[in-house]
């Protein structure tokens, strides 16, 4: 049976050390969890983002926990532990059907938090949360969208490979011409809080001039968060010199062996044509491999951009929604319209356009009808 506990009662949970030590044990043994699902991780999100409320889901037998989901309530939505700073948001399993504990807790969700809307950034293919379509009773609640995952994988012929591929050899070259080319990892804390400012401004000007958005500009929270991973062993830091000046650098969350590029990552401006970002994306990955990790997770995203070139492999992944049948029709109904037009674009065919909406349409007018007249009024089954 699960356990829910939110607000009070929740943060009263976190501070429990004999909580925190099961916590501990069940992420060490789970393979299939992730440096986001470390109980250093989420204690200090959930510190320092108090806007979200801490949602804790467990199952316990009469020794110990065997089951756990850390969400959090923000407004009409319900998130994983971390939201967007949590690359994967799964749960932690004693067991190995982990798909059977994520089912119950969906419906659990419906039933006590029938308002509110689920959403779960991405759950790792070891999951296999297809399966959650297989669940009759929630398949009308629940919408999964599949996205592609790159990654490097660390084999040092293949980085060096590509490092010593003409045009970035090239580039390697002219940077070497216009000084001392230098590349680091940092793991002394003094040195990294030396250089966040700068680190911060410089990534603040790239994504404010891509995506409008200068990430620790407005959140006041970024960097302590940034530090306190770091100071715990899970923020893995690269930098590339240019003399005294920083090119490129690469602070990635990791842990069990993987590394995830998700914390951040830029390059000077000025050096832009060198392109000092991918050059010191393979530096890293070649670090990363010799310091005894494994992968270096791109994390989702267009195999089209620079992740599908760089990446050796590419896994699936999906993000998760939930919530009342007729929210969530509608997400399909978009989602297939968009995907449609898409292809419509690419393939000029109208046709197919027409069918699918035929299909969906369909589908959809059966689910709302099966069960009653008024599906607003029937959030789960």
């Amino acid at each position: 049976m699960i356990q829910s506990l939110f607000a009070e009662q929740a943060s009263e949970k976190l501070n429990d050390q004999s909580f925190q030590q099961a916590w501990k044990n069940i992420y060490e043994k789970d393979l299939t969890a992730t440096v986001f699902q470390h109980p250093t991780y989420i204690t200090n999100w959930y510190r320092l983002y108090s806007q979200y409320q801490p949602l804790i889901l467990l199952v316990k037998s009469e020794k110990e926990i065997q089951e756990i989901l850390f969400l959090a309530i923000l407004e009409n939505e319900i998130v994983g532990a971390g939201h967007h700073q949590a690359e994967y948001q799964t749960t932690l399993s004693r067991t190995e059907n982990k798909i059977s504990f994520l089912a119950d807790c969906i419906r659990h969700l419906l039933r006590i938090f029938p308002d509110k809307k689920l959403s779960l950034k991405y759950l790792p293919q070891s999951l296999n949360p297809l399966e959650l379509e297989n669940q009759k009773d929630i398949q009308s609640n629940i919408f999964l969208r599949e996205y592609s995952e790159p990654v490097i994988r660390l084999d040092s012929e293949l980085i060096k490979s590509e490092l010593n591929k003409k045009n970035r050899r090239e580039k390697l070259n002219r940077l070497k011409k216009i000084g001392n080319l230098t590349f680091q990892r940092i793991t002394d804390s003094k040195i990294f809080r030396q250089y966040l400012d700068q680190l911060a401004i410089d990534y603040d000007f790239r994504q404010g001039a891509m995506f409008g958005s200068e990430f620790f500009s407005e959140d006041q929270h970024k960097k302590e968060f940034m530090l306190n991973l770091f100071d715990s062993g899970l923020l893995y830091v690269t930098l590339l010199f240019s003399d005294q000046t920083i090119i490129a650098a690469n602070a990635s969350t990791y842990d069990k062996g993987i590394t995830y590029l998700q914390g951040f990552n830029t390059h000077h401006p000025v050096f832009a044509k060198y392109s000092p970002g991918i050059l010191s994306f393979l530096m890293s990955a070649l670090q990363m491999q010799q310091d005894g990790l494994l992968e270096f997770d791109l994390t989702p995203g267009s195999v089209d951009d620079y992740k599908g070139d760089l990446a050796t492999d590419f896994y699936k992944t999906w993000s998760l929604e939930a919530g009342n049948k007729t929210d969530i029709f509608k997400q399909k109904l978009k989602s297939t319209v968009k995907s449609s037009i898409k292809k419509l674009s690419e393939n000029n065919s109208i046709q197919r356009l027409k069918v699918q909406l035929e299909k969906v349409l369909q589908i959809g007018g059966k689910t709302l009808n099966a069960k009653t007249d008024n599906p607003a009024s029937e959030p789960f089954s």
